[in-house]
């Protein structure tokens, strides 16, 4: 798949038409992640899938893995799929000849030594069909307790909410334009739709803009009111929904908790707490500073840079209800930032290609990047995000870029356009950015 002009040739200009098409007819996505995950699975036994609630991980095991395939499921949630699979061993020798999925495998920790067995045995017996797919929301903890076990044998990978290229491809065969102006606002109106909706499917794909918008609201109460108790967090839960909100309008500022205790009234631990509960249940995307200065002497700021991961939960918080709304938010260019970001890691890590990301500021702010994503074959790039085409970049940017060494430096922005501008970068419109990483594929995964 790739992102090619003549794809956004097929795309809907008309944002009424496109809402349309996705509320009334049956859109099929294919998941990017899929494919890095059969890769993964041709070298080791065990992947752990990893992500937010509601991005769509048991239809991929469910409707990929489990019917295509002839893999068998259970949601170890479910009462009677917990005592099916009992402590393991039993059902695991049943199925060994089949790929097992075991959705919300944090609730059975006790499972991860009986994986490493069966692995084990079946290494010994030349089995090459003992595969499994670990379905989970919570990551940290899970990475934790499953490595411990199963070091050797597992490999880790993330799928991110419902990403730009996912739906070009999904719509190409669907609509069709017939000039260069449609194409501009096609592109236009499909990420403004997906800004305000977001990458969980219930949202982009409900039945009418109020629908997708009390999806958001109630996963957020949920997230909230249960999650935590679910995961087995603690953290006061006022300070918990009063933190989201207040993120909510700071977002893809620096973390600076005096800030934050000032502003909601409450101490440093409950801030602690509640960023650590939100970043552990993946709603938040925190982007540490570029600390490597390549033997230069500069002062370089110290905090993290904090966003919401999802743009639709961000709309929501931010009681943004419409695409009109949303463009003439004071925060559009907080919201494009960070779903820029999110395209740019979500759609790396589908293919296999992201190592790490930051951000580059000096303590004095003269020099900054918006966000540097480094791949597997250690290449980085620089990047500024801009809502608006820009004309030129400042000598700030510049000598960040310089600074840090990248290999290609960029201007990401929302219009159509992809050209030239000053000290090497280049500008283009996020759909050709994310066509650049696609090309940017990992041979190795």
């Amino acid at each position: 798949m790739t992102l090619e002009y003549r794809i956004w040739s097929k795309i809907m200009s008309s944002l009424e038409q496109l809402q349309v098409l996705i509320e009334n007819e049956k859109i099929h996505v294919n998941r990017l992640v899929s494919e890095l995950i059969d890769a993964t699975h041709s070298y080791i036994e065990c992947v752990v899938l990893l992500g937010p609630r509601q991005v769509g991980k048991t239809t991929l095991a469910k409707k990929i893995y489990e019917s295509k395939f002839g893999g068998v499921y259970r949601d170890l949630e479910r009462r009677n799929d917990r005592e099916d699979v009992g402590y393991g061993h039993d059902f695991f020798e049943r199925h060994k000849r089949r790929m097992i999925l075991l959705d919300e495998i944090q609730e059975c920790e006790h499972l991860f030594p009986e994986i490493k067995v069966h692995i084990d045995e079946q290494r010994y017996e030349e089995n090459k069909e003992c595969k499994f797919m670990l379905l989970g929301s919570a990551s940290l903890d899970l990475q934790v307790k499953s490595v411990a076990s199963l070091t050797g044998r597992v490999a880790f990978r993330e799928m991110s909410g419902i990403l730009l290229p996912e739906m070009i491809d999904a719509l190409a065969d669907k609509i069709e334009i017939t000039s260069d102006d449609e194409l501009v606002v096609s592109y236009k109106n499909l990420t403004i739709l997906l800004m305000l909706r977001g990458g969980m499917p219930l949202s982009l794909f409900a039945k009418s803009g109020e629908r997708s918008r009390d999806v958001r609201t109630e996963f957020i109460d949920s997230y909230v009111q249960n999650d935590v108790v679910k995961y087995g967090l603690i953290v006061d839960r006022v300070t918990l929904q009063d933190c989201l909100e207040f993120i909510a309008l700071v977002n893809g500022n620096q973390f600076e908790i005096g800030t934050y205790t000032t502003r909601l009234k409450t101490s440093g631990q409950k801030v602690q707490d509640a960023m650590s509960a939100l970043r552990q249940m993946l709603l938040l995307r925190i982007i540490k500073p570029w600390k490597e200065i390549n033997g230069k002497s500069v002062t370089l700021s110290k905090h993290t840079k904090v966003y919401i991961r999802d743009s639709g939960l961000l709309s929501s918080l931010l009681d943004i209800d419409s695409p009109q709304s949303l463009v003439a938010s004071k925060h559009i260019g907080s919201i494009w930032e960070g779903f820029v970001i999110e395209s740019l890691i979500g759609t790396a890590q589908s293919t296999g290609s992201f190592k790490n990301c930051f951000y580059y500021r000096t303590h004095d702010g003269d020099s900054e990047l918006d966000f540097i994503i480094e791949f597997r074959d250690r290449s980085k790039w620089g990047i500024e995000i801009k809502y608006s085409e820009p004309e030129r970049l400042n000598a700030g940017n510049v000598a960040a870029a310089e600074t840090v060494g990248v290999n290609r430096r960029l201007v990401i922005h929302n219009g159509i356009r992809s050209f030239k501008l000053n000290a090497g970068f280049e500008a283009m419109p996020l759909f050709k950015a994310l066509d650049e990483v696609l090309k940017h594929k990992s041979r190795k995964v």
